[in-house]
């Protein structure tokens, strides 16, 4: 006897639920040392976030202070945000350099972390750059579907603050920095909020410490252009399965530790609805036959499964199940399935899926799984049991090459007949029985050497066991 056992771990997706909540992902340390980069998804894949639904706030602190630096250029580049459900290549790196991808993220820096309201200069301030897949420009916070501006020079576009709203110039000017107004020591309350412009693009806008951000679209230096207080960056993907994300790239400068806090979304998310959750997938050959098992721990709108054989792992499946076998519908308990494929060759070897279907007719396939169905014997033979002498129960193997009308039975050494362990008809192959020690009516038989034979058609055989006490 053959046996294979699949155990499937990938959930597939079928359908969802949507609904408006607030999640809290809590607090995440990133402490890597220089040239280095960390990156986590927050949250498990089968969540994600709905921006065409409404808005998604995002909400954390982020503790800088304890990072060291050699200089206000080597720092950190730590980002937070979201990116399109499945998507790669978000690994955080300086604000000129492309990162690519589907989503929207904001990266913060770190200058001067010490607190100096007196002197306004480069360090004072924690500087924000936007970045995700590319859009058409910059969006006036008032009216998120309108552009107000083009992008400025860099692929990655760095926000910087107008601390208090009035002057343009603080954003985009090194000499006006108001270190006054905004320097906190590294610690800053952030606040993104995303908007879907269309169901590929959407916005995003900051704030930080309360304070809306201003948006820096000239070169680096002070320009005509200013800056637009407040203002959004666009970016592409798809707004329906966005997921959070975090991560960290250090600089060679750069080293310690980053703390982001009480990490928090707020808008409509979905979660994967899960037709069938398969836990295991079994296929025996013996007697003749292949017996399939399987066993779910959940299903959502199951109507219930096919039976899919092929001879090669990658050839084409042949449905050979003719009605479906109902499923559970909806369940969140353990259900266990089987079926029986008879009509196999010996020798061969078989490759089995099963599909679920679900309320709708999709279907979901799982596996395949393989088993080898055994070649046929060339003559009858009975083999000695074992173990011998037994108890409590010994097994009696013998070999079939033809289907035909089959006895097995026990006898004392008197001839007188104990107890009949098969009797009818049997398909051709190897077989095995196991004799407890009992007799027909139910009684344990007394120590001794008893007979056991086997008949089938004109083949007769018969060997001694020992029974012991």
């Amino acid at each position: 006897m053959k046996k294979l056992i699949f155990t499937a771990a990938l959930l597939v997706l079928a359908a969802s639920m949507l609904e408006a909540q607030i999640v809290n992902y809590g607090n995440l340390t990133l402490n890597n040392p220089p040239n280095s980069y960390e990156a986590y998804q927050l949250g498990p894949n089968t969540q994600w976030w709905d921006l065409t639904k409404g808005d998604l706030i995002l909400t954390y602190s982020i503790d800088l202070s304890g990072v060291s630096q050699t200089s206000a250029s080597e720092t950190p580049y730590v980002q937070v945000g979201i990116r399109q459900q499945g998507a790669a290549n978000f690994n955080p790196g300086p604000f000129n350099t492309y990162q690519g991808g589907a989503g929207g993220w904001m990266t913060s820096l770190v200058g001067d972390l010490a607190t100096n309201p007196v002197l306004s200069d480069l360090d004072d301030k924690h500087n924000l750059n936007a970045s995700g897949g590319r859009g058409e420009g910059d969006y006036d916070a008032t009216d998120p579907n309108t552009v107000v501006a083009p992008f400025g020079t860099f692929i990655n576009h760095a926000i910087w603050f107008d601390r208090d709203g009035v002057d343009a110039t603080q954003a985009t000017c090194v000499n006006n920095i108001d270190g006054v107004t905004y320097n906190t020591g590294g610690v800053y309350e952030i606040e993104v909020t995303y908007h879907a412009v269309s169901p590929t693009l959407g916005t995003m806008f900051a704030t930080v410490n309360g304070e809306a951000t201003g948006f820096w679209t000239g070169s680096y230096s002070c320009s005509d252009k200013g800056d637009i207080n407040p203002a959004g960056l666009s970016f592409k993907g798809d707004m329906t399965t966005m997921q959070p994300f975090a991560g960290v790239w250090w600089t060679s400068g750069a080293s310690g530790t980053v703390q982001l806090n009480n990490i928090t979304l707020n808008g409509t998310t979905g979660d994967v609805l899960v037709p069938v959750e398969l836990t295991s997938l079994q296929a025996n050959a013996g007697d003749g036959v292949v017996t399939l098992n399987w066993t779910t721990a959940s299903e959502t709108e199951n109507l219930g499964f096919h039976v899919y054989r092929s001879l090669q792992s990658d050839g084409q499946y042949q449905r050979i199940s003719e009605e479906i076998i109902s499923g559970a519908g909806n369940s969140a308990e353990t259900h266990n399935y089987s079926f029986i494929d008879a009509d196999v060759e010996s020798g061969r070897s078989y490759f089995y899926k099963i599909a679920d279907v679900d309320f709708d007719g999709n279907m979901t396939f799982h596996g395949p799984v393989s088993v080898a169905v055994e070649a046929l014997p060339a003559d009858y033979s009975l083999a000695q049991n074992f173990p011998n002498p037994f108890n409590p129960t010994t097994v009696i193997r013998f070999q079939l090459p033809l289907n035909g009308d089959v006895r097995l039975a026990i006898y004392n050494t008197a001839g007188q007949l104990v107890r009949t362990l098969a009797q009818g008809e049997m398909a051709a192959g190897n077989h095995s029985m196991t004799w407890d020690g009992m007799d027909d009516f139910g009684s344990r038989v007394a120590s001794g050497v008893y007979l056991y034979r086997l008949q089938a058609g004109t083949f007769v055989a018969q060997r001694k066991l020992v029974f012991t006490k």
